[in-house]
């Protein structure tokens, strides 16, 4: 008996656990990471159903003629990995945003190191806005920033105004959460008690939901519409 509680007293403060909490420190991981996702862009179609990925891996290659190729995966989420081979080719595709896949926005995100693209966020998207109806004189810098930030979040202008009677329309690039309706007009006070509308036009506007203001649906889909039945309202 008293060998058998001397080893029920070794097996009691035996932990087999303590080989499994040591860490095991893993060499070079970060230089792989880094590695993995350089030149990488994440992306996903802006759609509630699913999304063929096939006909996806084929429409952006055929639209990008990428010089030196680029290699396409699906990820979880219905989301998409794009790996370029030359920064010139990924450049390209930033900088022509927003594309687009059967009429659905395709929203994409540059990874850097140590972002995850299966949980990084995916609202945000670029586009060239214009803005009309613009009193003469109140073409400045400082009022294409102004209306950036109140349609999104403001990146850049075009430096180049053009004259269409006695106004003009300036061009903005901004950043959109596609979460958010679309900003249509805005009040502006051009002094002496005197007041009008501009009206913003978003160019290669694709599919756009009139009842709600919102991408990636139209009115026949719309939670809106479900909502109201037969109610008439529709996004001004």
């Amino acid at each position: 008996m008293g060998d058998s509680n001397m080893v029920d007293d070794g097996l009691a403060n035996l932990n087999i656990m303590d080989d499994e909490e040591e860490p095991l420190v893993v060499v070079g991981a970060n230089i792989a990471t880094g590695q993995l996702y350089d030149l990488c862009l994440v992306g996903r179609v802006l759609k509630d159903n699913v999304v063929n990925f096939p006909s996806v891996k084929n429409t952006p290659t055929d639209l990008w003629h990428p010089l030196r190729g680029v290699a396409i995966s699906e990820l979880e989420g219905k989301r998409i990995l794009f790996k370029f081979y030359s920064e010139v080719d990924l450049n390209r595709v930033m900088d022509g945003m927003p594309w687009f896949f059967n009429r659905h926005l395709i929203i994409f995100h540059r990874l850097i190191e140590g972002e995850d693209p299966i949980t990084v966020s995916l609202w945000e998207t670029v586009f060239w806005v214009q803005i009309h109806n613009l009193p003469v004189g109140v073409v400045t810098e400082g009022m294409t920033r102004q209306f950036g930030d109140f349609i999104g979040k403001f990146l850049e202008y075009d430096t180049s105004m053009v004259l269409r009677g006695v106004s003009r329309f300036m061009r903005i690039k901004v950043l959109l959460d596609t979460r958010s309706p679309l900003k249509r007009k805005k009040l502006i006070d051009i002094g002496q008690s005197k007041s009008s509308y501009v009206s913003f036009q978003y160019e290669r506007l694709s599919l756009f939901c009139f009842l709600c203001g919102r991408l990636g649906h139209g009115k026949s889909f719309c939670q809106v519409r479900l909502t109201l039945g037969n109610q008439q309202v529709e996004f001004g």
